[in-house]
This record gives structure tokens, C-alpha cells and sequence, in this order.
């Protein structure tokens, strides 16, 4: 039998399991449906004010099952229109008639396959959520009827790889807006030559061979050149204090850095990577969201792509991608930048950094999303 099919009868299993059975539809004539439970908490203050319902789709997360008379018929009716899966989502939100449903998860196959079913009845917003390089590496094709993005390279990357986004709406990142928003961007002192940020990558190197190693040659290079001109760095964490994922990040760098180091833990309510980042000269990474954030809000940026993968390229060419591991092109580049000011340095890379991140800190992303939504839901 298919590894994939085994996957999801085990899945199915444990939401058979792990679930309440209720006997009804779900409450009717919300506002909203927020598609997805993950990373929710991004969503809550724009949906406060509206009447919402969180539909969950993982099976890890999915606690309820709605069965009713309804229910039932729509998914006899609809059988042979998608997967069980999309089918039953499709008759929760039919159940539910709201005027919006909306995802930060944009990169969801549930939210496209639902979306394609109900896009004529229901308004469909997805909202980015992170840099989504899963497009190239997995070749993965969305359906998307309006896309909250973070720049103009998001429609020539999903139209490129045959995703069908019908409407987009270029408003930067919810996540730093938030940051914008707490007013803790203002007057920052620079404290750090450069920020390292840690990258989400072990167990990569199964399915894109030598982006492990990648990553760790960036932060073994960075800190070589650091401790040689002596310059001060700090090394972002990804993952928070004291939880098992920030230990495994530890212990992945170990394996390719042998002198000491710390990497500070990440503290989301306290929006410590902008920080970081905000309080150094450079940003130094291979994927993070950050590097497109920091581009955006003005900050001098490195992408270095070690592999033979042009897929992890970031989508910017110029002093601000480097491809070779040598230290000394890498000791070169680094220096470069350091010294440059900051018009030298955009003066210097091949696209306007709106290109790929839309930034303004009077009108950030939050409050276009918030105007957006409003519009729809009193149309």
C-alpha cells in the first residue's frame, strides 16, 4: 500500500479517536471562518470585532466532528468533486454561510482545494505568512481567489509555477506589522555588525540534499569572520526558550561550529528577531522570512545559498546573494557591505526591495488587512 495513503488512514484513525462526535451543524451566519488553527493567534485581532468560527483541519488539532442531515447530503452530493477531506471542510463552511473565510496559513492544499469548490459563493482571503520557497522546491500549485502578499515578486513566482491567484494585494508582512504596530521599532540604537539568523532546517537534507550543510557553512563562516575582525554578533534564534525544537537547534549548529556559541532564544511576544535584527548592521541568512522583512524596513541583508539549488536563491540578485562557500569571497562580501552606506548598498542589488517586501510603517500591513477585511464584510 501507498506510504501516503497509510499516512492518512493512521491520521484518520486518530481524529476518529481523539474527537467529539456532535450530533448538529455548526453554529450558522458568522461573519468569518478562520480556515486553519495554526499560527491563529496572527488572525484574532483583525476578526474581534466580527462574529468567527475556527475550522480546524489537522488531525492533530481537529477535536470536534460535525455530523448532521445537511452535512450528510452534501458530501453524498459531492462525492466525486474532491477528496473526503475537502468535501467535509466545504460543507462545514457551506453549513456556517459566512461572508469571509480567511487563512494566514496561505500555502495550504485544504484552503486551495476548498476554495476552488465554494470561491463563487464565498469571498476567500489568504494572507502570507512566511517567505514560501515550497513553491520552487516542491513545485506546488495553489488556488488562491485573493492573496494578502508580502510584494510584486509573489505573482511572478506563483504565475511562474502555475498557481491561479485572482486577485493580489501587495500590503508586506502581518507578523512585522505587529512589531510596527507595538511601537518598539522606534529608536533603536545599533548594537551588533551582524545578526545570524538560525534557519528551520534539520531533517532538510532528505528531501533537498546539502541544504543542511548549507546552513550550517553560513553560521560557521560568520562566526570565523566575526571572531577574526573582531566585530559583535548576535546568533537569532528560531525557536523559544527552554522548549525541545530550541535544543535541537543547538545541537544541529553543533555539528559545524566547534567554537562557542550562544544563539538567543526566540521570544515572539517580545519580538525579539525584529530587534535583533533592527539593532545590526547586516542580516545574514539562506531562507528566513527576516531577510525579506529586514529588506523591506531599509536594512542591509545577505542571502547565501551554498548548494547547487538555484531553488533556495533568494529572489533578489546582486551584493545581496552570494553563492560561493570560499571564505575569502565570503569575508570579502561581508566587509563590502558593512562599509557600505546604505544608498551604496540598494544602489547595488538588481531590484527595487519592494519588489519583495512592501513596507510603511503609517500604513502597514495590519491595517490594510483590517480595511480589507471591513470592506468585505459590509459590502
Amino acid at each position: 500500500m501507498n506510504v501516503k495513503i497509510i499516512i492518512k488512514i493512521k491520521n484518520l484513525i486518530k481524529i476518529l479517536i481523539n474527537s467529539e462526535f456532535v450530533f448538529r451543524s455548526p453554529p450558522k451566519k458568522k461573519d468569518i471562518v478562520i480556515f486553519d488553527n495554526e499560527s491563529v493567534d496572527l488572525l484574532l485581532p483583525l476578526c474581534k470585532d466580527y462574529d468567527y468560527f475556527i475550522l480546524k483541519n489537522r488531525h492533530y488539532q481537529i477535536d470536534k466532528i460535525y455530523i448532521s442531515p445537511k452535512i450528510i447530503l452534501y458530501v453524498i452530493k459531492n462525492f466525486f468533486k474532491a477528496n473526503l477531506s475537502t468535501i467535509y471542510l466545504s460543507a462545514i463552511i457551506e453549513q456556517i454561510n459566512p461572508k469571509l473565510v480567511i487563512t494566514i496559513i496561505d500555502n495550504s492544499s485544504y484552503f486551495s482545494n476548498v476554495a476552488k469548490i465554494l470561491h463563487k459563493k464565498f469571498k476567500f482571503l489568504a494572507i502570507q505568512g512566511a517567505a514560501r520557497y515550497d513553491i520552487k522546491q516542491l513545485s506546488k500549485k495553489f488556488f488562491i481567489p485573493e492573496f494578502c502578499c508580502f510584494g510584486e515578486y509573489e505573482k511572478d513566482l506563483y504565475n511562474e509555477y502555475g498557481s491561479i491567484v485572482n486577485k493580489f494585494n501587495y500590503y508586506g508582512s502581518l507578523k512585522q506589522s505587529y512589531y510596527i504596530k507595538s511601537g518598539q521599532n522606534i529608536d533603536l540604537e545599533q548594537k551588533y555588525d551582524i545578526a545570524l539568523l538560525s534557519e528551520a532546517c534539520p531533517g532538510w537534507s532528505k528531501q533537498f540534499p546539502s541544504f543542511e550543510e548549507s546552513v550550517g557553512k553560513i553560521a560557521f563562516l560568520t562566526i570565523k569572520l566575526a571572531k577574526k575582525h573582531n566585530l559583535k554578533l548576535i546568533f537569532v534564534g528560531k525557536r523559544s526558550q527552554n522548549s525541545s525544537l530550541h535544543q535541537r537547534e543547538i545541537n544541529f549548529y553543533k555539528n559545524y561550529i566547534s567554537d562557542e556559541f550562544y544563539i538567543t532564544p526566540r521570544s515572539k511576544e517580545k519580538f525579539s528577531s525584529y530587534i535583533s535584527t533592527q539593532k545590526s548592521n547586516l542580516v545574514i541568512g539562506m531562507v528566513s522570512t527576516l531577510l525579506r522583512e529586514n529588506l523591506g524596513a531599509n536594512k542591509k541583508i545577505l542571502s547565501c545559498n551554498f548548494t547547487s539549488d538555484q531553488r533556495h536563491d533568494f529572489p533578489v540578485n546582486g551584493i545581496c546573494n552570494l553563492r560561493s562557500d570560499n571564505f575569502d569571497n565570503f569575508e570579502k562580501t561581508v566587509l563590502k557591505i558593512l562599509k557600505f552606506s546604505e544608498k551604496e548598498y540598494f544602489n547595488n542589488i538588481s531590484k527595487n526591495k519592494k519588489y519583495v517586501m512592501e513596507y510603511n510603517s503609517n500604513n502597514h500591513a495590519y491595517n490594510l488587512i483590517k480595511n480589507r477585511i471591513k470592506k468585505i464584510i459590509h459590502h
